[in-house]
């Protein structure tokens, strides 16, 4: 499939969205220290380059939205957005910032699992740092559902974190010893045995393995065209050497034996188009 160039979207945030307002996506991240900045734009980045095959004016998803920084950067290319989360303060938060930037976003609440959309109703589904966040139980449903509300021959496009990285690395090691969670300031943990009364998307962390990726989307019905390795960069870099992380980052993408172990895995996927019907048999006489 194509690669386009589409950048995320540069937004102004409303003076009136609260600290109470904001997501951590966008206080933390988007808003945050140039690492954390770049890391929550590129991934978006990644995503949104599957529009690249997308007719103008294409109806997109921005599956586990939060904020919207996806539909967002959608829209202000020319396609029309939906995004859509179970957290409803951060589709509060992005309606009002898509209405201070003059974008017509529509913020809807739901479940992966169990979208509220018709059959077919999308182009493209893009979906950055989303599916590791959804329970565990609800991951076949989930991408059921994607495969529903896409159109024939449609997009999905889909980051995730890749186990392989030297992030996810530690936080495994941290597991067993949580001294060094506490040294590397680790947020997202593994979700280890959450029960559905203890599941929350934002506390939830639980990447997939490169071939139980893989699986999901071929159980589903998807054909893969593309997968990926992208980022390297650690979220506490101090602004002073940002620089210097961007090039160690371009020599580490560029060099194999490297790749592998980037932080996000980027998979491009297509809902194979719909069989042309068999011709009528012919007329007896």
């Amino acid at each position: 499939m194509a690669r386009n160039t589409i950048k995320a979207a540069e937004i102004i945030i409303p003076g009136d969205l609260t600290d109470a307002e904001s997501p951590p996506l966008l206080k933390w991240w988007y808003s945050g220290p140039k690492a954390r900045g770049y890391m929550c734009r590129r991934r978006a980045e990644e995503v949104v380059a599957a529009l690249a095959d997308a007719p103008a004016d294409s109806l997109i998803l921005d599956l586990g939205s939060s904020w919207g920084l996806a539909a967002l950067t959608a829209t202000q290319n020319g396609y029309r957005a939906v995004a859509l989360d179970i957290v409803e303060d951060d589709l509060r938060a992005g309606a009002k910032i898509a209405r201070a930037n003059g974008l017509a976003v529509w913020f809807v609440r739901g479940d992966a699992a169990a979208m509220p959309f018709r059959d077919g109703s999308f182009s493209t589904i893009v979906s950055a740092e989303t599916v590791e966040h959804v329970f565990l139980p609800d991951r076949p449903k989930a991408f059921q559902e994607m495969a529903r509300v896409l159109k024939n021959g449609g997009a999905l496009s889909i980051s995730t974190p890749n186990p392989r990285s030297p992030a996810e690395f530690f936080k495994r090691v941290a597991l067993k010893f949580p001294a060094v969670g506490k040294l590397l300031r680790y947020t997202h943990m593994p979700a280890g045995l959450t029960s559905r009364n203890q599941y929350h998307p934002h506390r939830y962390h639980e990447p997939f393995t490169r071939a139980g990726l893989k699986a999901a989307l071929l159980n589903a019905g998807f054909r893969i065209c593309e997968i990926r390795l992208a980022l390297l960069m650690y979220k506490y870099c101090p602004d002073a050497l940002y620089r210097l992380a961007r090039y160690a980052e371009w020599v580490w993408e560029k060099t194999p034996f490297l790749k592998n172990t980037c932080m996000t895995v980027v998979v491009t996927a297509l809902k194979p188009p719909a069989a042309a019907p068999s011709p009528p048999p012919p007329s007896c006489i």
